[in-house]
C-alpha cells in the first residue's frame, strides 16, 4: 500500500451505516482518506473483533470498565506496522445491542523503526478512542506521530513479583517469543490476575519483554494482550488469554508454548532454552534499555545482508552476543571456543566487510592478529581457526592476505616440526580447496631454504599417492597449474625419479611403462615454454632403465611390441652403465624381436648376428615372444618373420646350407595350431623357395622329416583331396615335389602302395594276363568261324524264333503307347508282353511302332524269351 509517510487511522464498530455498507451493522465507520479500502478489508478487518471474557458474561457484568481492553500489534508483508486496540463498548446507538470498538493506527514503513526501537510509543499510546459516533464524520486525520506516556508509571520488579514471574520464567517467556517469531509455534499466556486487569498487566509485561528483544525480532513480532481463549491468528506470536481457557489435551495448541501461571503449568518449553549468556544479559539489564540497545545496534550491523531465517533465529543472537562480548573486551569469550567464534564471524561477514560491517571486521582482524603473534612460537592453531582464517582471506585486503599466507605456512611448519602429518595434511587440503590461496602459499614457500625440507616432504607425500601413469600425469599437471617453477627444481626431479623406481618393479607391466612414457612426452609437448626438457629427458631415461632392469617384457601382439620401441630411443652405450645383467638381457631380447617384427628391409645376416648374440635362455625368451605375437594371426606376409620364432642357434652363418636352421617340427606344429590348412600348404610352398629349408634341389633333411611327420600326424588325407593335391604337386622345387609324391603315395590305398612298391612283379603279372586273354579271344574266334561254315541252322533249345516281318501301318497312330505289362504270366513261365494295337480306320487293329522307330523303318526283332 502506497503511503504518504503519515500515520493512518481506522475505526470499526456497530453503527447506522459504515464505509462499506449502507445499513446498520458492524463495519469500518471512519478512516483516514488515504487509507486503501482493500487494505482495510484484507488486513484490518480480520483483527476487528472482541470476545468478552467468559467469566464476565456468566455474571452478566454491566460495568464496561471491568472488561479488559485488547492491545494488538503486528507487522504486515507490505512493511506497515499495525497498532490497534479493541474494547467492549456496551450498548450501541440503539441501546438494545452490545457492541465493541476497534481503533487501529497504520504506521508506514518509514516510521516503523521509530516505534520498534522505542517501545513506549507502542505500549503507552494515549490516543486510542473508546467511542465513536458516525455523526462526527467518516474521515479521520492522518497523523505525523502518536501521543504516548513518557514515564513508565510502574515498578518492573514489583510487577514481576506480583505476577509470580521469576528469572527463569522471564527468560523462558523471552526465549519462547524469539522462537515463535522465527517459527510457527504460538505463545499463549495466562496471568494470575483478575480478569479486568489481564490486559493492563499483559501490556506492562510485554513492554519489559519487548525491551529484551533485538530490533529485527521486534520488527517481526505480533501480540495481543487479551483474548477469551487461545486462537491461532496470522501475524500474532504472543496472545494473553482468559483463565481456564487453556484446556489439557487440546490438540489445537498441544505443540505451542503454554504458560498457565495460575496453575504453575508451563508446557513445551525446553528446560535448557533459558540457559544462555544472552538471556542472562537481557535479564540483568531488563530495566536498562540503553545497555540492551547497544547490543541490538551491533546485531543490526552484523546482520547486514543476512537472509530472513538468520536474522530471526534465536541461535543467531546467541552467536552475536558472544562476538559482542569479545568486542567489549571479554577475551575469555574467545579463548573458550576459538573455532566457534571465528566460524560465527565468517557466517556473518560478507564481501567488503570493512565497509558494511566494520565492527565485525575489526573483531576478526583483532583475533587473527592475536593468532599471528602466537604462531611465531611452536603454537599450532586449531584446524577450525585455520579454516576460518582462510575463509576470511578470500575477501581480505592484499596486505591482510599476505599476513595470513605467512600464518598458514608457519602453522604447517609448526605441525611438520612436531611430525603431525595429519595436521599438516589438513591445512594443505584446505588451502587446495581455495586454489588462489594455495598458489600464494606455495610461492611463499618455494625458494626459502628454511622451508625446503618441509616442501620436499610434501612433494614426496603427494608422490606416494601416484600409482599409475594417469595419476603421474595429474601430479605433473598439478605443479604446472599451481607452481610451474617447481618442475625445474632438483627436489621435484629426485622425488619423481624415486617414484618411477618404486612404481616399475616386477609387479608392473611393460604397457605401464609405455603409458608413463606417453605422459611424460605429452606434458613436454604441451608446455614447451616451461623449460622442462631436462626433467623429461631424465624421467624417460630412468623409466627405460627401470623397465629393462625390473619388468619382464611380455608384449602379446604386434601393437604392444611397437609400443616398446621407446626403450631404444637412447643408445645402448649410454644405458649399459645403469643396466643390470637382467636389464642387458631384456634389451637384447626386445631388440631382436623388434628387429624381426617391425623392420621390413633387413638382411638375414643381420638378424642371424642378433640371434647369435643371445644366450640360450635369452633365445628361448625371444622365440616365446615371437610366437606369442604371431599367435592366431599367421598370414603369408608373416612367414619370413615367423620362422625366426623357431630359429636354431647351432651354426655360424645363416647362409650355411649344411645345417638345419630352424626347429621345423615345432614350426609346423605352431602352424597347425595357429593357421588353417591352406595356411600350412601356403607355407610349405613358400618354404620351397627359401634357404634354410632347401639347398639346391634338395629339402633339408630335418625339414623333410618334419613335413612327413606333419602329414602323418595331422593331415593324412591331404592328397586324397584333388584340389589340395593339385596345389601341392604344382610345386616347382624338385626335392619338394619328390617329397610330396612320396607322401601322396603313403596316403594312397594298400593296392596302389603294393603296386608302387612291386613294380617289376606287377609288370610280369600284367604281361602274363594279357597273353592269356589274347589266347582266349583267338579260341573263341576260331570256334565261331567253324560254326558259321558248318551250316548248322537248327535253333537252340529254349530259344523262340522271331516272327515274320511285321507289316507296318502306313499311317502313324496318334495314340501314346502304354507301358508294357511286366507282371508274371499265370503259369509263372515268364513275362508276357501283350501287343499294343491301335484301331485302324477299317476296324483292323494295327501294331504300334516303337518310339525309336520311324514310319519307314524296319521292325526290330523282339528279344528271345527263354521258356
Amino acid at each position: 500500500m502506497a503511503t504518504t509517510g503519515r500515520i493512518f487511522q481506522q475505526i470499526y464498530t456497530r453503527d447506522r451505516e459504515g464505509i462499506f455498507r449502507t445499513n446498520e451493522g458492524l463495519d469500518t465507520v471512519a478512516k483516514s482518506p488515504s487509507l486503501d479500502n482493500s487494505f482495510i478489508k484484507k488486513v484490518l478487518h480480520p483483527f476487528c473483533f472482541y470476545n468478552a471474557p467468559h467469566e464476565l458474561r456468566v455474571r452478566a457484568e454491566q460495568d464496561i470498565a471491568q472488561y479488559p481492553k485488547a492491545l494488538t500489534m503486528f507487522p504486515v508483508e507490505t512493511g506497515e506496522l499495525i497498532i490497534g486496540r479493541s474494547l467492549y463498548a456496551g450498548s450501541d446507538f440503539t441501546g438494545q445491542r452490545n457492541t465493541f470498538l476497534t481503533h487501529n493506527f497504520v504506521i508506514p514503513p518509514e516510521l516503523k523503526d521509530d516505534f520498534v526501537k522505542n517501545p513506549s510509543k507502542i505500549f503507552r499510546i494515549r490516543g486510542f478512542l473508546e467511542r465513536y459516533d458516525i455523526q462526527e464524520g467518516k474521515e479521520l486525520p492522518e497523523l505525523a506521530d502518536l501521543d504516548y506516556e513518557q514515564t513508565l508509571g510502574y515498578d518492573p520488579g514489583a510487577l514481576l513479583e506480583q505476577l509470580g514471574i521469576t528469572e527463569t520464567i522471564f527468560k523462558q517467556l523471552l526465549a519462547s517469543m524469539m522462537m515463535s517469531i522465527s517459527g510457527k509455534k504460538k505463545v499463549y499466556v495466562i496471568l494470575n490476575v483478575d480478569i479486568s486487569e489481564t490486559s493492563v498487566a499483559a501490556t506492562m509485561l510485554l513492554e519489559l519483554l519487548f525491551h529484551c528483544l533485538p530490533y529485527e525480532l521486534r520488527r517481526n513480532c505480533g501480540f495481543m494482550t487479551y483474548n477469551n481463549e487461545p486462537q491461532g491468528k496470522k501475524y500474532i506470536n504472543v496472545m494473553f488469554v482468559e483463565k481456564g481457557s487453556i484446556r489439557a489435551l487440546d490438540r489445537n495448541i498441544e505443540k505451542d508454548y503454554l504458560f498457565d501461571l495460575p496453575n504453575d503449568r508451563i508446557a513445551n518449553i525446553d528446560a535448557g532454552s533459558s540457559n544462555s549468556e544472552y538471556l542472562d544479559y537481557a535479564w540483568r539489564y531488563r530495566n536498562e534499555p540503553e545497555m540492551l540497545n547497544a547490543f541490538y545496534e551491533f546485531a543490526d550491523e552484523a546482520l547486514t545482508g543476512a537472509d530472513e531465517n538468520d536474522r530471526l533465529a534465536l541461535s543467531t543472537y546467541y552467536k552475536l552476543f558472544a562476538l559482542y562480548q569479545i568486542e567489549q573486551g571479554n577475551q575469555q569469550a574467545y579463548e573458550s571456543n576459538k573455532e566457534a567464534v571465528l566460524e560465527s564471524l565468517n557466517s556473518f561477514l560478507h564481501a567488503e566487510p570493512e565497509k558494511v560491517q566494520p565492527r565485525l571486521n575489526n573483531i576478526m582482524l583483532k583475533l587473527l592478529e592475536q593468532e599471528y603473534r602466537m604462531i611465531r612460537t611452536e603454537y599450532t592453531p586449531p584446524i577450525g581457526v585455520i579454516q576460518s582464517s582462510m575463509q576470511y582471506g578470500l575477501h581480505a585486503k592484499e596486505a591482510v592476505k599476505k599476513q595470513l599466507i605467512e600464518f598458514w605456512v608457519l602453522a604447517i611448519y609448526n605441525g611438520w616440526q612436531k611430525q603431525d602429518a595429519g595436521y599438516t595434511a589438513q591445512i594443505y587440503d584446505r588451502l587446495l580447496a581455495q586454489e588462489n590461496l594455495f598458489d600464494a602459499s606455495m610461492e611463499f614457500l618455494y625458494g626459502q631454504a628454511y622451508f625446503e625440507q618441509m616442501l620436499l616432504d610434501y612433494i614426496n607425500i603427494r608422490f606416494t599417492k601416484v600409482k599409475d601413469a594417469g595419476r603421474f600425469e595429474q601430479e605433473l599437471l598439478f605443479w604446472v597449474k599451481h607452481l610451474p617453477a617447481m618442475l625445474n627444481s632438483v627436489m621435484f626431479e629426485d622425488a619423481a625419479l624415486r617414484r618411477i623406481d618404486e612404481m616399475f618393479t616386477k609387479q608392473a607391466a611393460s604397457r605401464d611403462s609405455r603409458a608413463l612414457y606417453d605422459v611424460i612426452t605429452r606434458t613436454f609437448d604441451k608446455y614447451p615454454n616451461l623449460g622442462i626438457d631436462s626433467l623429461c629427458a631424465n624421467l624417460v631415461s630412468r623409466l627405460i632403465v627401470q623397465t629393462l632392469n625390473e619388468i619382464e617384457p611380455n608384449p602379446t601382439n604386434e601393437e604392444e611390441l611397437k609400443d616398446l620401441k621407446f626403450l631404444f630411443i637412447i643408445p645402448r652405450t649410454e644405458l649399459m652403465a645403469e643396466l643390470t645383467t637382467r636389464g642387458r638381457g631384456n634389451w637384447k631380447i626386445l631388440h631382436v624381436v623388434i628387429q624381426v617384427v617391425t623392420r621390413e628391409e633387413i638382411q638375414a645376416s643381420e638378424l642371424v648376428k642378433e640371434f647369435e648374440d643371445l644366450a640360450p635362455a635369452e633365445l628361448r625368451k625371444a622365440q616365446e615372444l615371437l610366437q606369442k605375437i604371431y599367435r592366431g594371426q599367421v598370414r603369408e606376409d608373416m612367414y619370413g618373420k615367423l620362422i625366426y620364432a623357431f630359429y636354431e642357434s647351432n651354426h655360424e652363418k645363416f647362409s650355411n646350407d649344411s645345417y638345419d636352421q630352424f626347429q621345423y617340427e615345432l614350426l609346423l606344429e605352431y602352424l597347425f595350431i595357429n593357421a588353417d590348412e591352406e595356411g600350412v600348404y601356403g607355407f610349405l610352398l613358400w618354404s620351397s623357395t627359401q634357404s634354410g629349408f632347401t639347398v639346391g634341389r634338395q629339402v633339408l633333411p630335418g625339414y623333410e622329416k618334419a613335413i612327413s611327420n606333419y602329414f602323418r600326424k595331422h593331415d593324412d588325407k591331404a592328397f586324397k583331396n584333388r584340389q589340395t593335391a593339385a596345389a601341392l604337386m604344382a610345386v616347382r622345387h624338385t626335392g619338394m615335389l619328390k617329397l610330396f609324391k612320396a607322401i601322396k603315395l603313403d596316403q594312397s590305398n594298400p593296392l596302389v602302395r603294393f603296386i608302387a612298391k612291386n613294380k617289376k612283379l606287377f609288370r610280369l603279372t600284367l604281361l602274363f594276363a594279357i597273353i592269356i586273354a589274347l589266347l582266349a579271344v583267338v579260341i573263341i574266334l576260331v570256334r565261331t568261324l567253324i560254326h558259321a561254315f558248318s551250316g548248322d541252322d537248327t535253333p537252340q533249345d529254349n530259344i523262340v524264333t522271331p516272327p515274320p516281318t511285321t507289316v507296318v501301318s502306313p499311317l502313324p497312330s496318334p495314340a501314346v503307347s502304354e507301358m508294357p505289362d511286366v507282371s508274371p504270366s499265370p503259369d509263372g513261365a515268364g513275362t508276357t508282353v501283350p501287343p499294343t494295337s491301335t484301331p485302324s480306320p477299317s476296324g483292323v487293329p494295327s501294331p504300334t511302332p516303337s518310339p525309336s522307330s520311324s514310319p519307314n523303318a524296319s521292325p526290330t526283332p523282339s528279344p528271345a524269351i527263354k521258356k
